[in-house]
C-alpha cells in the first residue's frame, strides 16, 4: 500500500507508461508500469521484516539460505528483464533467454527433485527431469504474462493461486514456502487496490513474469514429497486458468499458421468481455474459476491422490468450453486438425475443408466460399485464409485442400499478408498448387494478384460493418469471379479499411 504509489510516481516521472495504440489496448490514457517492482519490494520487505521478528522463521531461513537467495536473485533478474521490456521493448527470444536463466537459477539452488508423479505412477526421468521442470517454470511465467490483459485480472487470479499454494505448503509440511506464498498474496492484494478497474498502475511484464516465476517455482517446492517426487497434476490444477489460456493461444496461433507472438483478442478476458460482461464481472468470474480449480488441488492434497485436482481442472475447462465462453473454437480447431491427420494415414488424398469462427460474429462464410470456388477455378491445390482483427474483436480461419499428394510433381507455395488502408495487417492468404498444370505462369500470377487485392478489399469492408450489419454489395462480390476469369476489376479509389476504432477503458 505504501510502495505502490511511490513506484507509480517514479514510473510516470521517467516515462515508464503504457500508451494506448488504437489497435489492441483498451485503455484510453497512458498508465504507469512498474507494478512488478512494487510487488517484488513488498514481498522481499515483508519476509525480511518477519525474519527479524520471528526467531523460528529466521532459523528456517538461515538453514535454507542458498534456496532463498537463489529465488530472490532470480526474481530480481526477472524484474529487471521485465522493466527493460516495458520501457525499451525486448524481443521474444531475448526475453525467453532471460527467463530461462532465472528459472535455471531457481532449479539449481532449490531442493532436489528426482521424479514426477501422476495418479500414483512415478515417471523416472533421471537427468531429464530438470529440462521438464525448466519448461514448466517457463510455461508458468509466460502463461501469467498472457492473462495480464485487463485491469486487476492477473493480480486477482494470482491471489487465488498464492492462497491455494499457501494451504498446500502448510499441509505438506513446507511452512517456509507457505509463508512466501502468503507474502505474495498479501502484496498482490494491496497492489490490487491500485490495479482494480480503473487501474492507475499496471503490473507490466516485470510483474506478470515475477508472479509466474514465484508461483511456478513454489508449486514445485510446496508439493514436493519426502521422496523428492513432484505430483505434477496438482501443480497444474492450481494454474488451470493461465495454463488453459496459454494452451488455447498456442493452438489458435500455431494451427492457423500464425507466429506464436501474434497479437490477437482471443484470450479468456477478451471472450468474457465480448459476451457482454463488464470488467469487474469478468475479473470476478475468472478469479472464481481459479478458486474452484485451486480447491480441487487442495482436496487432492488433503485426501491423497490426483483425482480431485483432475476433476477441478475438468470442471473449469468444461464449463468454459461447453458454454462457449472460452476455448470452444480452439478445441474445435484441434479436433479438426487431428481428424485431418488421422485421415491422411488412411487415404492417399489430403482433402479437407476447415472453417472456424475464432472470435466475433461477422459473416466471413461468403468471402471464404468465393475464395474457395475461385481457387478451384484457378487449379489450386490448397488455400488458407486467416483473418485477425484485434481492434474489431474478429478472427476467422479456414483451410481447403483438394489434391492427391502424389500429384504434386512441381509444387509451389506463397503466403501473402493482407493490409488495411492504415497499413496494419488484417490477415493473410496462403496459396499452393502444382505449376505443371499452369500453361502461362506470369499471366496466371497476375490473376492471383487481382484475386488477393479483392480479398483484401472484402476483409476491409467486412471489418467496417457491424456484426449484424447488411451483406456486402453484390458488385464487390463479383470481383472475385472476375479475377478468376482473367478480367481486371475496377478498384475503388480508397479501401474501406480505415483506422481501427479506439476502445475507451470505460467501454
Amino acid at each position: 500500500m505504501i510502495v505502490t504509489p511511490l513506484v507509480q510516481r517514479g514510473a510516470i516521472a521517467v516515462g515508464l507508461v503504457d500508451k494506448p495504440d488504437a489497435f489492441r489496448k483498451i485503455h484510453s490514457r497512458a498508465i504507469a508500469y512498474g507494478g512488478g517492482l512494487a510487488v517484488f519490494l513488498s514481498v522481499l520487505t515483508s519476509l525480511i521484516w518477519f525474519a527479524v521478528l520471528s526467531d523460528t522463521w529466521f532459523s528456517r531461513a538461515t538453514e535454507r539460505t542458498t534456496e532463498f537467495i537463489g529465488i530472490a536473485v532470480a526474481a530480481a533478474m526477472i524484474c529487471v528483464i521485465g522493466l527493460w521490456d516495458d520501457y525499451y521493448g525486448l524481443g521474444g527470444k531475448k526475453k525467453l533467454l532471460g527467463q530461462a536463466i532465472a528459472a535455471c537459477l531457481v532449479l539449481y539452488t532449490g531442493p532436489p527433485v528426482h521424479d514426477i508423479s501422476i495418479f500414483g505412477w512415478t515417471l523416472h526421468l533421471g537427468v531429464f527431469v530438470y529440462p521438464v521442470l525448466l519448461l514448466w517454470i517457463l510455461f508458468g511465467i509466460n502463461s501469467v504474462n498472457l492473462i495480464d490483459g485487463m485491469d486487476g485480472l492477473a493480480s486477482s487470479v494470482a491471489i487465488s493461486m498464492s492462497a491455494s499454494l499457501a494451504i498446500i505448503g502448510l499441509w505438506n509440511g513446507h511452512p517456509a514456502e507457505a509463508l512466501v506464498s502468503l507474502a505474495l498474496a498479501g502484496s498482490l492484494f494491496a497492489f490490487l487496490v491500485y490495479n482494480f478497474f480503473p487501474a492507475s498502475i499496471f503490473l507490466g511484464d516485470a510483474g506478470s513474469m515475477l508472479i509466474g516465476l514465484l508461483i511456478g517455482s513454489l508449486l514445485l517446492w510446496s508439493t514436493l514429497t519426502p521422496a523428492g517426487d513432484v505430483p505434477i497434476l496438482i501443480s497444474t490444477a492450481v494454474m488451470t486458468i493461465p495454463l488453459f489460456d496459454t494452451s488455447a493461444a498456442i493452438i489458435r496461433r500455431k494451427f492457423t499458421g500464425r507466429s506464436i507472438y501474434t497479437v490477437d483478442r482471443g484470450h479468456i478476458h477478451h471472450c468474457f468481455r465480448r459476451n457482454g460482461m463488464n470488467v469487474r464481472t469478468t475479473m470476478s468470474c475468472i478469479a472464481l474459476l481459479s478458486v474452484v480449480a485451486g480447491l480441487g488441488a487442495i482436496a487432492s492434497v488433503v485426501v491423497g491422490g490426483d483425482i480431485f485436482a483432475l476433476l477441478g481442472m475438468i470442471s473449469v475447462i468444461g464449463v468454459l468450453a461447453m458454454t462457449k465462453s472460452f476455448g470452444h473454437s480452439e478445441l474445435l480447431l484441434l479436433m479438426r486438425h487431428a481428424q485431418a491427420l488421422l485421415l491422411s494415414f488412411v487415404t492417399p488424398d489430403d482433402k479437407h475443408d476447415v472453417r472456424i469462427q475464432l472470435q466475433g460474429e461477422r459473416n466471413w462464410e461468403g468471402l471464404w466460399d468465393e475464395l474457395k470456388a475461385t481457387a478451384q477455378r484457378l487449379s489450386l491445390s490448397r488455400v488458407r485464409l486467416d483473418v485477425n482483427l484485434p481492434a474489431k474483436h474478429e478472427g476467422y480461419y479456414a483451410e481447403w485442400k483438394s489434391r492427391s499428394k502424389k500429384s504434386d510433381e512441381a509444387p509451389w507455395l506463397t503466403v501473402v499478408p493482407l493490409l488495411g488502408n492504415n497499413g496494419r495487417a488484417i490477415g493473410r492468404v496462403e496459396l499452393a498448387g502444382d505449376r505443371s498444370e499452369i500453361p502461362s505462369f506470369p499471366v496466371w500470377m497476375s490473376k492471383i494478384g487481382e484475386l488477393l487485392e479483392q480479398v483484401e478489399l472484402r476483409i476491409a469492408v467486412l471489418a467496417e460493418q457491424h456484426a449484424s450489419g447488411p451483406a456486402v454489395d453484390a458488385p464487390v462480390v463479383l470481383h472475385l469471379a472476375d479475377a478468376a476469369n482473367g478480367h481486371s476489376p475496377k478498384m475503388p479509389n480508397k479501401l474501406l479499411g480505415s483506422e481501427p476504432e479506439t476502445i475507451s477503458q470505460a467501454n
